[in-house]
C-alpha cells in the first residue's frame, strides 16, 4: 500500500514538473505582444511564406523532440493548402505547414474547406519542426475577413516592383 502511494506521488510530481518545463518554454505558452504592429510590408518581410489558399486538410503530428512517453507535450498539426495567390516563397501548387493546436500553445484555429491568407515563419517553437508554422500571433485570417490585407499585399509588391525597376 504504501509503496503504491509512493509511485503515485512520484507520478504526481513528475507530471507536474513536465507541465512546468512546457509552460516554460518559448512559444508554448502563447502570448503575442499586441503592444507591436507591423506594417503589411513588414510582416512581409517578417514571414518565409505568405500565400493565399483552401485549407484542404489538417492532420496530427507527433513531435518527438516536444514529447513525454508516448504523448506529446501540446498537439500539433500538418495543414495542407491548395495555393490559389503566391505573394512570397510558394513554388507550387500545394504547401504544408505546422501548428500547435488551437490553445494555450498559439496554435491557429484553422478549418479544412475554408480559404486563408497565410503568413508562415519559422520561430522558436518551430524550430526543430519540419516545415514552416503558423500561430495566432501571425497576421493569417481567413480570406473573407482579409480583402484589405490582400490589397495590401498586391500594393507593397507593385511599389517594390516598380522601385526596383526604376533603381
Amino acid at each position: 500500500m504504501r509503496r503504491d502511494t509512493g509511485r503515485s506521488v512520484f507520478a504526481l510530481i513528475l507530471t507536474s514538473a513536465v507541465f512546468a518545463a512546457a509552460a516554460s518554454y518559448p512559444g508554448i505558452a502563447c502570448s503575442c505582444d499586441t503592444s507591436i504592429t507591423f506594417s503589411t510590408g513588414q510582416e512581409l518581410d517578417r514571414h518565409e511564406m505568405v500565400f493565399a489558399g483552401v485549407l484542404e486538410e489538417v492532420f496530427p503530428l507527433s513531435l518527438s523532440w516536444l514529447q513525454v512517453g508516448e504523448q506529446p507535450v501540446i498537439q500539433t498539426t500538418i495543414a495542407r493548402f491548395r495555393v490559389t495567390q503566391v505573394w512570397k516563397g510558394v513554388s507550387g501548387s500545394e504547401v504544408e505547414v505546422f501548428s500547435a493546436a488551437p490553445g494555450g500553445s498559439c496554435g491557429y484555429p484553422l478549418r479544412e474547406g475554408v480559404a486563408y491568407v497565410v503568413f508562415a515563419k519559422q520561430d522558436q517553437m518551430f524550430s526543430n519542426a519540419p516545415r514552416l508554422g503558423v500561430s495566432r500571433c501571425s497576421p493569417t485570417a481567413p480570406l473573407a475577413d482579409a480583402a484589405r490585407r490582400v490589397k495590401q499585399l498586391n500594393r507593397v509588391l507593385e511599389k517594390r516592383a516598380r522601385k526596383s525597376h526604376d533603381s
